[in-house]
């Protein structure tokens, strides 16, 4: 038997014959009776072998293949579901709701040249890619009707864009081997659930000239993917660099629950909070020789459920700025199956482990006291802002330990680092930075290089009265009561403070909320507190308490001022002295006063409704909250834990209308009830307040009836089947 491939316009065919010799034109004969060849390709196909009758040999195989591959132009909108080279020869704009200008589905090799034409769409996106593979899009023009609708690609495979100009979002969706290119973008790159991606020379901006400066999460965003390279790009995300002004892009770049990736050589300007931060898992990934400015929080950090292990962080410069790093937890441990697909594990532990931080530099940090004090702060020994949806972590969840930091310039106009816990940290040497009080602190910094001129940032709106902490002693023996004075500023809504204290030196004898060390306490309000510190080592111990205030007019991050108390060794008192500490206004939280979701049964398809009111008691501001169903997937578009920031208001109202088709953002396939949650979060350390409305969604009338009615008694015979066969076939590919 002889096996034979041939392809036509890209269309794969498999016939086995006898050993006899057949030329082109019987095999193309053989495959026209069967129905293999499309009609519309039979007469290609008869061109290719006309006047061609030798015997089947791979070059003639070979050679018609190549003389196979079709140019077509294209001067209208329009589908596109074959192979071949596709040139557009004018502007191009498609009109209607949602409708893509190009919609490009179910094919391989397809190759899009636009010749710098504009391809736009009203109200969708300009172009649609969907089940492709090995595609290309280059020097086109791109507009879609909004902002994350330039070019949008779903289940792609080895696709190429290049040396576009896209003035809106560029997003893959389940992609593999997918190539960003020296496009310019004003807007924003996504991808999600994408592996082996290279992301190279890209010029991302986030100002459009529709829609003026963009607000965005990051201007490239990565979740849930492997092996992505993100490397050479340069990113302007048009914030001020200043978190009392939210504008722009909070982020350059963006990774989330990614493992191996290599980011690098990437230029990021003007970012509300920090230049590059991670989210959920990060593993194996090299974050290097990138050039970050103007950040409002951090250089390189990361916090919404952040687990590091594994990684390297290297050669990296952040120029004005706060701090060079910063990492901790927010978050408690995920459920199984948190994602969109629902199939990831639950989070085992949270991780601050094997990683080397090395040749680092922080230039030109801000002033102290504006936005903190210290250079780099990594806090990974507790979980804060833990949701009903996650698991509280337990003290052996975490697994933090051979953290290596040398070389790093961590500036000497600041204070040095704060490492929490201090014995995850292995000092490799080398790091500049200014000298720790601690005598328990797990660097040495060596104060050889010129203090650094700050840059001044004024704030942007004065307030009344200044954010101190004084202690009433600066040395005590242990087990003598520490007494601490607080002021703040007239538009204090929170105040925190988190006590640090090295191994062996622990808090006895307190009362209300401080209760240990190295855990944060609400202090609203109070002028001072006490409590008594006990040093159970042999030498003397530093502990640092700092003073964290949240203002009005920035209620989602806080300043922190601090101070260093030592504790002599082996003079502990016998009997333990009362304390008294002030006691602060009981806060009960925030007040859901309603919430309701109707009709509470519905056909789907039908919109169900929700509206609710919440408030919070004086003294305390409601600064975000959500509505969700249960086990619903998180939009492309929305904040990974969907919450919406509301400021710091009073009274807070939901309403809003949602359709309950088959969606992975909200009513999936296969249930019929369904839990929607709101959740509202106010300023006290209080969980946040939570309602439920259950939703029955029937499944709508079939119409199967009705198609048997239309089928009557006719029959199909079996030449007819596989004729419809081989063209669902033909259709699939």
């Amino acid at each position: 038997m002889l096996a034979i491939m041939l392809l036509f316009g890209g269309f794969v065919s498999h016939a086995s014959v006898t050993t006899q010799s057949l030329s082109l034109s019987q095999v193309v004969d053989l495959l026209i009776s069967i129905d293999v060849i499309a009609p519309d390709k039979i007469e290609a196909a008869r061109a290719i072998i006309s006047g061609n009758n030798n015997p089947i040999t791979a070059q003639s195989i070979s050679t018609a293949q190549a003389t196979s591959t079709q140019t077509t132009t294209i001067s209208s909108c329009r589908e596109i579901k074959s192979p071949g080279n596709y040139v557009v020869d004018k502007n191009l704009q498609s009109s209607g709701f949602d409708i893509p200008c190009l919609n490009v589905h179910d094919a391989e090799n397809v190759h899009i040249i636009c010749n710098n034409h504009l391809i736009k769409s009203s109200a969708g996106n300009a172009i649609l890619v969907s089940r492709v593979k090995n595609f290309s899009i280059k020097s086109c023009r791109l507009e879609g009707g909004n902002l994350n609708q330039g070019l949008d690609m779903k289940n792609v495979m080895n696709g190429e864009i290049a040396d576009n100009k896209i003035t809106s979002g560029l997003n893959v969706m389940d992609g593999v081997g997918m190539k960003i290119l020296r496009n310019s973008i004003n807007g924003i790159y996504q991808q999600f659930y994408t592996t082996g991606s290279r992301i190279d020379s890209n010029t991302i901006d986030s100002w459009n000239p529709s829609f003026g400066i963009i607000f965005a999460a990051g201007s490239i965003l990565s979740t849930g993917g492997s092996n992505n390279n993100i490397i050479n790009n340069n990113i302007d995300g048009r914030a001020q660099g200043i978190l009392s002004i939210q504008i722009g892009a909070d982020d350059g770049i963006i990774i989330s629950d990614e493992d191996r990736d290599f980011i690098n050589n990437n230029t990021i300007a003007n970012t509300w909070d920090c230049s590059i931060e991670t989210l959920g898992f990060i593993s194996n990934t090299t974050i290097s020789d990138n050039s970050l400015k103007n950040a409002g929080l951090c250089g390189i950090g990361g916090w919404h459920w952040n687990s590091f292990k594994g990684n390297t962080v290297a050669n990296n410069t952040i120029n004005d700025a706060p701090r060079l790093f910063y990492f901790g937890r927010s978050g408690g441990l995920r459920n199984r199956g948190w994602d969109r697909d629902h199939t990831t594990p639950m989070d085992d532990k949270i991780y601050f482990k094997d990683n080397v931080f090395e040749n680092n530099k922080l230039t030109n940090p801000r002033l102290k006291g504006v936005y903190g004090t210290y250079s780099t702060m990594i806090m990974m020994d507790y979980a804060s802002d833990i949701s009903s949806f996650d698991r509280q972590p337990a003290s052996n969840d975490y697994i933090l330990g051979n953290n290596v930091f040398k070389n790093n310039n961590f500036s000497l106009a600041l204070d040095a680092p704060i490492f929490s816990p201090a014995g995850m940290i292995v000092d490799g040497g080398g790091n500049i930075c200014s000298t720790s009080a601690s005598i328990m602190y797990p660097i040495k910094c060596n104060d050889t290089s010129p203090v650094v001129t700050p840059v001044v940032t004024i704030p942007t709106t004065p307030v009344t009265g200044s954010q101190t902490i004084t202690p009433n002693l600066r040395t005590i023996v242990s087990g003598q009561i520490a007494q601490l004075y607080f002021t703040y500023p007239s538009n204090t809504i929170k105040a925190q403070l988190y006590i640090s204290c090295p191994s062996g030196v622990g808090i006895g004898g307190a009362k209300g909320n401080i209760t240990d060390c190295n855990t944060f306490a609400d202090v609203t309000n109070l002028p001072s507190v006490m409590f008594q510190l006990i040093n159970t080592t042999t030498s003397l111990a530093d502990v640092v308490p700092a003073y964290y205030i949240y203002t009005s007019d920035n209620p989602n991050y806080a300043n922190a001022v601090s101070v260093s108390i030592t504790i002599q060794a082996g003079q502990t008192p016998s009997a333990t002295t009362t304390v008294v500490v002030p006691t602060a206004p009981v806060a009960t939280g925030p007040t859901i006063n309603s919430f309701s979701v109707t009709p509470a049964s519905v056909t789907r398809g039908e919109n169900v409704t929700f509206s609710g009111k919440a408030t919070t008691q004086s003294g305390y501001c409601i600064t975000k909250h959500r509505a969700i169903v249960v086990g619903s997937a998180t939009p492309s578009w929305a904040p990974p834990d969907r919450w919406m920031d509301v400021g710091c208001v009073q009274s807070v109202d939901l309403s809003g209308t949602v359709g309950t088709a088959v969606n992975p953002y909200s009513f999936s396939e296969g249930k019929t009830s369904y839990e929607v949650i709101w959740q509202v979060q106010d300023s006290s350390s209080q969980p946040p307040a939570s309602r439920t409305q259950t939703v029955t969604v029937n499944p709508a009338p079939t119409s199967m009836n009705t198609v048997q009615s239309n089928l009557g008694s006719a029959l199909i015979s079996f030449e007819e089947i596989m004729k419809l066969l081989n063209a669902l076939s033909r259709n699939a590919l």
